[in-house]
């Protein structure tokens, strides 16, 4: 009886949680997917834009560190304490992200963000790459045991199965950019222009 009352309020909470997330996503102006682009990034590629919230950035910091970790600049230990200085109360952050179907060129990834033709202050990029293995236990395992006669007899367990393996790799290209504190920003358009002069659009709202 108390999962039976309780059923309501879970559904609501995960529907509440639902529209948190996908209200940061920014409404696309126009193609997100142009045909031109499809020799660079493959054809099922996907571009997305997202307004950053004060727990978007927190998890970002971590993917900044980690990126700088992994390149070593010289001047890491500045870097460092400039990416842990980041806060939502001194400036509005968005982040564009690419998903092409490879790994890309350096020459593909250069590029141009505005904010209603506002230049970013400052604009972060690194790689991200995801490696999921999904298992699919569908099939009975059925296995010969020998009898007494000369025939052998097939036994199906049904607590085994043989397994399905499949992989799944996403590449993504990730862009935090970083613009100056505004009053309000409703209605305005964060443009992306990629090294081929396309134009992504997305609109805030």
């Amino acid at each position: 009886m108390m999962h039976a009352r309780m059923l309501p309020f879970l559904i609501s909470f995960l529907i509440l949680i639902l529209f948190s997330c996908t209200g940061r996503e920014l409404k696309s102006i126009g193609e997100t997917r142009i045909s031109e682009e499809t020799y660079f990034y493959g054809q099922r590629y996907v571009v997305r834009a997202y307004k950053v919230l004060q727990d978007d950035l927190d998890e970002l910091r971590k993917d900044l560190k980690n990126d700088l970790s992994a390149r070593l600049p010289k001047d890491g230990r500045k870097q460092w304490d400039e990416i842990s200085s980041l806060k939502i109360a001194d400036a509005e952050y968005f982040l564009f992200e690419l998903i092409p179907e490879t790994r890309l060129l350096p020459e593909f990834l250069s590029f141009r963000f505005d904010l209603s033709g506002q230049s970013p202050i400052k604009t972060w990029s690194y790689y991200v790459f995801l490696f999921n293995i999904k298992s699919k236990n569908s099939t009975p395992a059925v296995y010969p045991i020998t009898t007494l006669g000369s025939y052998p007899f097939y036994y199906g367990y049904s607590s085994r199965y043989e397994p399905s393996v499949q992989t799944e790799t996403e590449h993504t290209y990730k862009f935090l950019l970083m613009f100056s504190k505004q009053n309000s920003i409703a209605g305005k358009r964060i443009r992306a222009t990629s090294p081929q002069g396309k134009i992504y659009e997305f609109e805030i709202n």
